[in-house]
């Protein structure tokens, strides 16, 4: 579960951790009848995984924003994540979260994926006879020394991932 700190614009000693759209509505209401006037809020991270961290950090999560950020977060799965803090921090720019993240023009792979995918492949015979002694010893650094040549990587919440724009 996500949680987010709401801190409001001018307002001392009034931050509330919020984990929900819903919940910011009835903190933002309560504050904005105890100021008597509508109260600007900025987020900040306060707890939950490392992926919807990075994904909180590369958005710009504004009031208008912040209940379609916290529905992509339940609704989406974790490589689609990926694939918007791709887009955020290095190709498109910021992403608008009323779209779906498999619209993005960006293949995502995660590495420790990529070398299970390569075993399937090798049992498949999916690139020819391989002996199965070499099988064994298939390894995600020599995929990624291939992937190297087609493809930018970065680490994003402890996964190393590689991503192209096909």
């Amino acid at each position: 579960m996500v949680q987010l700190i709401a801190t409001p614009d001018g307002v001392e000693g009034k931050d509330a951790i919020i984990a929900s759209y819903a919940e910011f509505v009835h903190y933002r209401g309560a504050c904005n009848h105890e100021q008597g006037r509508n109260v600007n809020f900025t987020f900040s991270f306060f707890g939950g995984s490392s992926i919807d961290q990075c994904l909180f950090e590369v958005s710009d999560i504004t009031e208008d924003t912040l209940g379609e950020f916290f529905i992509a977060l339940r609704a989406w799965k974790e490589i689609d994540k990926y694939r918007v803090i791709v887009t955020h921090s290095t190709v498109l720019g910021l992403y608008d979260f009323s779209q779906p993240p498999g619209e993005i023009n960006v293949e995502v792979f995660d590495l420790t994926a990529l070398q299970e995918t390569i075993r399937q492949y090798a049992a498949e015979g999916t690139f020819g006879e391989i002996p199965a002694g070499i099988t064994i010893t298939l390894d995600k650094w020599q995929a990624v020394k291939e992937l190297k040549q087609t493809c930018h990587f970065r680490w994003i919440a402890g996964h190393l991932i590689f991503w192209r724009r096909p």
